[in-house]
């Protein structure tokens, strides 16, 4: 009979603890359901499909398909237009005007709906207003972050603060300018490449930034704003410091940092690795594909010939290969036969 009851005991032990159990993935900050569920409840902004009723024209941010990341946040990337986040009237929670950004976090206190910190440590240092001197920022301009700070035991209480990448990483220490808790940091393209590589596409790229303030006693204040990263040059994408096109840059072609070396080709065309090549051209047998084919690449019917490759003729532009016979030049696909009166050709080829 005890071994019974004991047995009965551990089973109801065992019961409460599975119908307790809590997923392993992780939490939002503050919000009592996990990221991840499918379901938007707690502090998600989105979950899954679930996007709240939201779009990108619900934002302002034209046409485009709005997504939800894995940290239950709206991701814009595939909107018609971005976002200009403005946390300067919030100390926490997510920027009303880019759902995808957020403004700080309480430590251990919570956020206001009007996005500010209450029932944290009273001593705790805190963040008045965190500002740039730009929103966008381009090759040649600085990045000035501007921080006011207090702190309730007196600011000669603050030890100081710096600027970090959420993902890890630090940019520098603010420094002091003068003013009672006036704090700044100036940094470049290449101070942010340096702790986070830039490949910023056409458009740019926002890039988020955490100011983060220390008292004497270890208790601290944060604050997140986002800065675009982008090209000043129309077409072309921001890779580092440098602003690149990556249609035709060969060691940036069709992605930052994706070079052709190495792969055979000798140009980039259309964001893609190519070789203009010579081909034999009499004989009905011999195509595009075979003359790739013989220098170890293959012809791609999607990238086209220019107007250089052709020595200025137009009529094989736009075609991956160009015959030339008595009757001029005519421009042919990949798999398409050379006509046997023809004395020469030519094929753009890929790796």
């Amino acid at each position: 009979m005890k071994r019974s009851l004991a047995l009965w005991l551990c089973a109801g032990c065992l019961l409460s603890i599975v119908s307790g159990c809590v997923d392993g993935r992780p939490r939002r900050p503050g919000g009592e359901d996990t990221c991840g569920d499918g379901v938007r409840n707690g502090s998600d902004v989105c979950d899954g499909a679930d996007l709240g009723g939201q779009s990108c024209a619900a934002l302002g941010l034209g046409e485009g398909a709005l997504a939800c990341n894995t940290s239950c946040m709206l991701d814009t990337a595939a909107c018609e237009r971005s976002c200009t986040p403005d946390c300067s009237a919030r100390e926490c929670g997510l920027d009303p005007a880019c759902p995808t950004v957020p403004c700080g976090s309480c430590g251990t206190g919570t956020c206001s709906g009007a996005g500010f910190c209450s029932g944290g440590d009273p001593s705790a240092p805190r963040i008045l207003s965190l500002t740039t001197n730009v929103t966008t920022l381009t090759p040649g301009s600085s990045l000035v972050i501007t921080a006011v700070v207090t702190d309730p035991d007196g600011i000669a209480d603050l030890i100081g603060g710096q600027l970090e990448a959420p993902s890890g990483g630090t940019y520098g220490a603010f420094v002091s300018t003068g003013g009672e808790g006036s704090f700044s940091l100036t940094l470049s393209l290449a101070d942010l490449d340096a702790v986070q590589a830039i490949a910023a596409p056409v458009g740019g790229v926002d890039r988020p930034l955490r100011a983060r303030f220390f008292d004497s006693a270890g208790l601290e204040a944060t604050r997140d704003l986002t800065v675009r990263l982008t090209c000043d040059e129309g077409g072309a994408a921001l890779c580092g410091r440098y602003c690149r096109d990556l249609q035709t840059d060969y060691d940036n072609c069709g992605a930052c940092n994706d070079s052709c070396s190495g792969t055979g080709a000798e140009q980039c065309r259309a964001g893609r690795c190519a070789s203009v090549l010579w081909g034999e051209g009499g004989g009905s047998t011999n195509t595009c594909s075979l003359v790739c084919a013989n220098s170890s690449m293959r012809c791609d019917d999607a990238v086209g010939l220019s107007v250089d490759d052709v020595e200025g003729s137009s009529s094989c532009v736009g075609r991956p290969g160009c015959v030339f016979s008595d009757a001029g030049e005519t421009g042919t696909a990949c798999g398409t036969p050379f006509p046997v009166d023809s004395y020469e050709a030519i094929c753009l080829c890929v790796p």
